[in-house]
């Protein structure tokens, strides 16, 4: 399967893991019930651009280089948002996509709003990504509400994964030319809407929500 990887400039990984191209990783611990963040797995993107859009709160590795990978082995998934392997190649080293805060901001608020339902966060959303009103002001006072109504939801046993996506695709939008941190919370906004999806059997397509985000905004 192909799929694609970060290093840092010196093609290293966590631990200080040296990769070379064509050369192949290979991992012989039993895989068992250990979960992806474990270190039997190599870890890797099922796209570019999601290798982008989710390096912020994975790797986090500064001014990263891609590469395309090949693997295999024992597989597994993470809602699409990453995945890992025990074997692992890198093939050749491919340009990195060059993705705004804008963009990402709208990748969180996409992914949010498949999954929150709140009125008021979904007609903010709405305005949002219609360009009617992405001012940081109002995208603060969205923040805001969704941390008071947070203890509501949890009293409720609501599942707060949805608040979380909403809470911090708010934070993002408030913060837009502020800091670096845009890419943690838009990320973490997306990881956390996956979650929920998945635990409702509604799945989102994470691929196609990141490239409407970086087509349309």
């Amino acid at each position: 399967m192909v799929k694609y990887k970060l290093t840092n400039k010196n093609m290293r990984t966590y631990g200080g893991f040296q990769w070379e191209l064509g050369v192949l990783a290979h991992k012989e611990n039993d895989v068992g019930e250990k979960g992806l963040c474990s270190d039997v797995f190599y870890h890797w993107y099922h796209s570019p651009l999601m290798a982008v859009l989710m390096n912020s709160i994975n790797s986090d590795i500064d001014d990263p280089r891609l590469f395309e990978c090949e693997v295999g082995g024992e597989v597994r998934d993470e809602y699409g948002l990453k995945g890992g392997s025990t074997s692992c190649m890198l093939v050749r080293e491919l340009e990195l996509p060059v993705i705004t805060n804008r963009q990402r901001v709208a990748f969180g608020i996409l992914c949010a709003i498949k999954v929150h339902k709140d009125e008021y966060f979904s007609a903010w959303a709405v305005r949002w990504l219609s360009g009617e009103d992405r001012t940081e002001e109002t995208a603060a006072a969205v923040e805001q509400a969704m941390e008071k109504t947070e203890p509501k939801m949890k009293e409720q046993a609501l599942d707060e994964e949805a608040m979380v996506a909403a809470r911090m695709a708010a934070r993002a939008a408030a913060r837009t030319a502020g800091t670096w941190l845009v890419e943690v919370w838009a990320a973490e906004s997306a990881a956390a809407a996956a979650r929920i999806g998945s635990d409702l059997g509604k799945e989102l397509d994470i691929q196609s929500i990141a490239e409407q985000a970086v087509k349309d905004y």
